[in-house]
């Protein structure tokens, strides 16, 4: 599938080897687990994509954005999103290349300043790296980002995002 999409954000995946929805509705998954939006495959890497979209329509924008700004966003809802998917490709076998983590914040309605995204991925990185009281022995996230719609566009040009 090379089009796909979450609330009012399409993505097209065209260009990749495979792309697929990983928290799709109505399929059987681990109980206890959540996902990352999208799973993409490349020649050398696989994506994981978790988006949140407070520019959504019907978005509360400032608890949202509000909520970006915890610890929590992080801690409780990004990592084991992350996590939680690498535990299921690796169990299934499909963690044969680096894996990178990217959360796509869709932020074009939104009073957000985009130094944040910095500030975020930084804090995301370390959280992935350790969680406990020791760190990971393995990496299993070669390299995390945070990225808004202008910043996707830079570093994934070649799969477009539109809102509908």
């Amino acid at each position: 599938m090379s089009m796909l999409v979450e609330g009012e954000l399409m993505f097209d995946f065209s260009a990749s080897v495979n792309a697929s929805k990983f928290d799709e509705q109505g399929k059987q998954l681990p109980i206890g687990m959540s996902f990352v939006d999208f799973v993409v495959e490349e020649d050398n890497r696989l994506l994981m994509v978790e988006v949140k979209d407070p520019s959504a329509s019907a978005a509360d924008h400032i608890g949202a954005t509000r909520a970006m700004m915890g610890v929590e966003f992080i801690n409780d809802r990004l990592v084991p999103k992350a996590r939680d998917s690498y535990t299921v490709l690796h169990l299934m076998r499909l963690d044969v290349k680096p894996m990178v983590y990217i959360v796509f914040l869709g932020l074009e309605h939104v009073v957000f300043d985009p130094a944040m995204l910095i500030v975020i991925t930084d804090r995301l990185r370390k959280r992935l790296a350790q969680e406990m009281d020791v760190p990971w022995k393995r990496q299993y996230v070669s390299h995390a980002m945070v990225v808004n719609m202008a910043e996707w566009n830079k570093h994934f040009a070649n799969y477009p995002v539109t809102r509908s």
